[in-house]
Formats: C-alpha cells, structure tokens, sequence
C-alpha cells in the first residue's frame, strides 16, 4: 500500500509539471468605429509583401509586463461581409518607443520584431485567432504589430471593430504608403502578469478662480491595471476641498470620483490629497484653487448701432486669416487705467449663429486713434483664446492672464486661427465720425470702418483679502499632519514661538491653549472637525 502510495504521489507530480499556467485574457481598445486598414488592409490581400504596422501604447499593457503572450484576436465588424479566403499572412510583434509615425511622411518602422505566427484567412466569423508558436514575453513599452502577406488570396472589404484616434498609430502600404489613426480591438491571452498596479489622473487639478457662493467640481480616474480589487482611501484634504465616498475597483475597471472645491473666504487654496490603494500603490493629486471678488466692470463703446464685420466678420467666419483690430481710445479707457484686466466681452443683438473653430484675442497700446489705409499693426500681445458655441449671447474672452493696462490707445486684435461655420450675426456698437476698425477677411480684402463694438471689460479687485487660513497647519506646510500636533505643543511648551495663531485655533474659542491640541488630535483620528 505505502509503495502504491509513494507512486501515486510521483504521478502527480509530474503531471503538475505539465499542467499549463492559468491563462487570462486582456482586451483592448474596443468600440465600433472600423477601419479595412487596420490590423490586416483586406482589399490588398492579393498583394505579395503588403504589411501593415500598428502601435499600441504601453499604458494598456501595464499589467502584463512579464507575462507570456500565447494568442491575440482581432474582431470584424461583419461576419457575412468577411471574404478573404486563402493565402498567408505572417504576423510579428515587438516592442518599439515609437509612439506615432510622421503626418507628412509615413514609413514603415526598422525595429526588429519577432514572427510569432503564419495564418491562413477563412471566410465568415466575425473573429481572427492568432495562436503563437512560441510565447512572446512582454518587457513593457509599445507594442507595434505587423501583418504581412508572404503569399497572396483575395481582396474583398473587410472591416475590423476598433477606435478611431487622431495619433497616425498605423502604417500600411507597398511601394505607396499611407497612415492611418485606429486602433483595433485586440485580445491578448497570456499567462502571469502584475497582482497589484494601478493609476491615477490627473497628478494636479487647478479649480482656477471662483465668484462668491460658487463651487467646482473636477473628476479623479483610478485605473485597475493588476488582478486584485481594492477600494482605495482618501486623505489629507479638508474644507474648502472635498471627495466622495470611495468603492471598490475591481480588476481592469476604471472608476472616476468627484472632487469638490467649496470656498467661503477669498483667497487662495492649496492642498495634497493622498489616495492609497494599498498594494496597488499610493498616490498624491495636487488642489489648487482661489475664491475672488465678483470682477468690477467698465463697459465702453454703448450704443445701438449694429454692425455684421467687427470684431468678428461672421459670413466667413469659415474663411481663416480673417481677422479685425478696433483701437479704443484713452479717454473711453480712462476707468480701466491702472487697472489688470480679467476679461473682455463683445456684445451682439441676438445669439451666437456661428461656431467652432477658434478666436484669438491681442492687445497692444499704441499712439494712432484710427486708421487711415489698410496697413495691419503688428507686434501685439496674446491674451486669449476663444472657441465660439452657437447660442452663446456674447464673446467673452477669458485672458489667460491679467492685462495691467496702464493708460493710451488700446488697440484690440480678434484673428480667426482656425475656421468654423459661419452666421450673420450683428454685434452692437457705436458709430465715429473717424475710422477706428480696421478688418481683413479671407486672406487679401480689407476695408476700414468707423464702428466700434461694444466692449466690457472686467478687472478684479486689487483689494483682495489675504487667505483663508488652513485650520490646524499650525507649522504651515500646507495640509494637517500628526506634525501640526508636535507643533503646537511645542508652542505651548514655549519652545516654537513662530506658529500661525489663527490655523492652531483648532477649537474655535479665538485663543490657543490645551483645548486646540485635543481638537486637532481627533480631527487627524476622525477626520472631522465636528
């Protein structure tokens, strides 16, 4: 019995030496949108030596570096419409940094691949399987796929399921080469990988500048890239910031929480929140975000005259080059003088009716108060940009910085960078006895005009009051720590007299004393100040 038992065992053994690793599939990329280019160019499938190559980016493939490739599958969007019948395709993978090839001069990549299949296509399916003939271990980076014909069948359409992107990722051609932006809808089945890995973005968000009573709210994505589900913990924020509860994240799932940015005092705000995923990792976003006064507006140029050319010409708001400059002169300005501007606003006697494309806003202060040919100026500076909706009631260019403007002639530019739809919208104005505008549309036609469009322009207040102070960053590093506890105690012991007396007023009670160190330990336990 005990030498049966002894064999036994021995045979189980050795048949475990041969029992294949679990295998695990990953898909990427899938949607709907088709390409007959892209992994294999069907219609070309008669053709000796036509290749297509494809990039897939490294930031699908993070759980899987280490792991064995086996098979990968390509899908078809149509099983009735798949023809291609005979012939071979060799198949070959690698690793490249390439990221795209170029727009102008699409060619195919030298990076060294390894064959790791030769194929023959049947009809009907909506699926292509592609078994290895050796496992290709994958080391990390792009992967770049070549399909190529080493002997030649039929060439009907046939289009595979993927997601169209604006990276030319894919090349394909014989003698005439042409590049593409898709990515096909691929699954890779391989065998071990990463337990625990996982990504967050964005690294920082920037709430940028709210009005009183106002709030913002931005979106945080954490990405599963390993096997194992965690439920990740928030921490290290505090009022005016806040977050959702936190859920799980399961295995390959990718999950969004929503960042809230509340103030109630001006000021500017900066905190880190820490997100710990355990053994997937930890990670820290950084808020950023201020509360300012509702900006003072001087409105120029007020009147009732209409006018279809300035700022913006809009029947060819589809022309681009098309621009217009309108110099206001000092004394209309003379309220702004001093002054930092925020915004600038154009004002129309109905909605927007043209769209898209994009507006650039210049400012320059020059000595003339009109034009008297059509001689454009030039050397001005950039402030905004502005990508016009239909039905907006006005342009309102949001600078991308203040404007200090210091007095003079304000010479305002409005360049079309790029084209949209155009309208017949008429903005309103006031009519001179002189010619402050100027406007080209198209590339060459000018003409110069005495209207001035009305304009508000919004400066903030130079009065703002200082922050609001972060209760309980006592040694002012911005966030709340078990360092704020040392801190303050030392403070009390007399040792560290330089702390910020109204952050260590954790209590409220408008002093620091005992109480403030009680109230801070269980806000850093509870993470309330409650």
């Amino acid at each position: 019995m005990m030498k049966n038992f002894k064999l036994l065992t021995v045979a189980l053994m050795t048949l475990a030496m041969f029992v294949p690793a679990h295998a695990d599939e990953l898909t990427v990329f899938e949607g709907t949108d088709v390409s007959e280019n892209v992994p294999i160019r069907s219609y070309y499938y008669d053709t000796q030596d036509h290749k297509v190559q494809t990039i897939l980016p490294e930031s699908e493939f993070l759980s899987i570096v280490g792991a064995s490739i086996t098979s990968m599958k390509f899908y078809i969007a149509d099983a009735a419409g798949n023809q291609m019948n005979g012939g071979k395709l060799a198949v070959s993978i690698g690793q490249t940094a390439l990221n795209s090839f170029p727009s102008f001069d699409p060619s195919f990549s030298s990076e060294e691949l390894t064959q790791v299949a030769e194929i023959t296509m049947t009809p009907g399916g909506t699926e292509v399987v592609i078994d290895f003939d050796e496992p290709w271990v994958y080391e990390g980076g792009n992967i770049m796929i070549q399909t190529t014909v080493v002997e030649t069948g039929n060439y009907p359409h046939v289009f595979f399921l993927g997601q169209q992107t604006s990276v030319l990722n894919a090349v394909y051609g014989k003698g005439v080469i042409g590049a593409t932006g898709f990515y096909p809808m691929t699954t890779f089945t391989y065998t071990g990988g990463v337990e625990d890995l996982a990504s967050v973005a964005p690294a920082e968000i920037n709430f940028g500048e709210l009005y009183p009573e106002e709030q913002a709210v931005e979106a945080i994505t954490v990405k599963n890239i390993g096997k194992n589900a965690f439920t990740p913990v928030f921490s290290g924020i505090q009022a005016p910031f806040s977050i959702e509860d936190a859920t799980e994240v399961a295995s390959g799932e990718t999950k969004t929480f929503n960042v809230t940015f509340a103030p109630t005092a001006l000021g500017e705000y900066n905190q880190t929140l820490t997100i710990d995923c355990g053994a997937a990792g930890q990670f820290e976003v950084a808020l950023s975000g201020a509360q300012i006064e509702v900006p003072t507006v001087v409105v120029v140029a007020d009147g009732n005259a209409l006018n279809s050319y300035l700022p913006v010409y809009s029947y060819y708001y589809d022309t681009p080059t098309s621009r217009a400059q309108m110099i206001y002169p000092d004394e209309m300005l003379a309220s702004l003088d001093g002054k930092k501007i925020s915004t600038v606003t154009f004002h129309s006697n109905g909605p927007i009716d043209f769209g898209g494309g994009k507006l650039q806003l210049s400012f320059k202060e020059v000595e003339q108060v009109g034009f008297t040919g059509y001689t454009l100026v030039t050397d001005l500076t950039t402030v905004a940009t502005l990508v016009p909706a239909k039905g907006d009631a006005d342009l309102t260019f949001v600078l991308d910085e203040p404007y200090e403007y210091n007095g003079g002639n304000l010479l305002i530019e409005c360049l079309m960078l790029q084209q949209g739809s155009y309208g017949n919208v008429k903005f309103i104005g006031v009519n001179t006895d002189y010619y402050p505008s100027l406007y080209y549309y198209g590339s060459s036609s000018s003409d110069v005009d005495h209207f001035l469009p009305k304009a508000s322009f919004s400066y903030v207040n130079e009065d703002t009051p200082e922050p609001q102070h972060l209760r309980g960053d006592v040694n002012g590093d911005e966030r709340v720590s078990i360092a704020d506890v040392t801190a303050l105690i030392d403070y009390l012991l007399g040792v560290a007299p330089e702390i910020d007396p109204a952050a260590a007023d954790c209590s409220l009670d408008n002093k620091v004393s005992i109480a403030d160190v009680t109230a801070l330990i269980d806000y850093l336990l509870y993470k309330s100040w409650d």
